[in-house]
């Protein structure tokens, strides 16, 4: 076979071998406060998918902050007792509905697989006193 032939091969076989991957979502851990839902949509035919993360419970008042990690870890929050199920490498504030509610979703190209850990935590003094809540934390994993 020749370089050229060889080299077609692999171009054409590329996508898919990107089809193969797996994304699933699996709670690691309960919390105490908000809950949230992450659900994989495929998208187009080189195995890209959307992940769409839709938040509720939260206090539109307080600070809440969605927090992404690739360690688990199981450490008891000062201020009302709530769980933390993982570390933090990434993440940002999150400005909920008036509701409670939060919606975000972002690509995942099929070229980067990987897992990830994600909770929520949340900062109010709706009653006068300081707590943290936190969501469950699921592990998200494209693999």
């Amino acid at each position: 076979m020749s370089r050229l032939t060889l080299a077609v091969l692999a171009a054409l076989s590329a996508p898919l071998a990107a089809q193969q991957l797996t994304c699933t979502t699996q709670v690691i851990g309960t919390g105490c406060g908000p809950t949230f839902t992450a659900n994989w949509t495929p998208v187009g035919t080189a195995g890209n998918q959307t992940l769409t993360i839709d938040a509720s419970g939260l206090d539109p008042t307080g600070v809440t902050v969605m927090a992404w990690g690739t360690q688990q870890l199981n450490i008891t929050l000062p201020s009302g007792g709530c769980p933390m199920f993982n570390d933090f490498i990434w993440g940002h504030i999150v400005n909920p509905t008036a509701l409670g509610d939060w919606q975000w979703s972002r690509s995942w190209p099929a070229t980067s697989p990987g897992q990830y850990f994600v909770q929520f935590g949340t900062l109010s003094n709706a009653s006068g006193s300081w707590t943290i809540t936190t969501s469950d934390s699921r592990s998200l994993q494209c693999l």
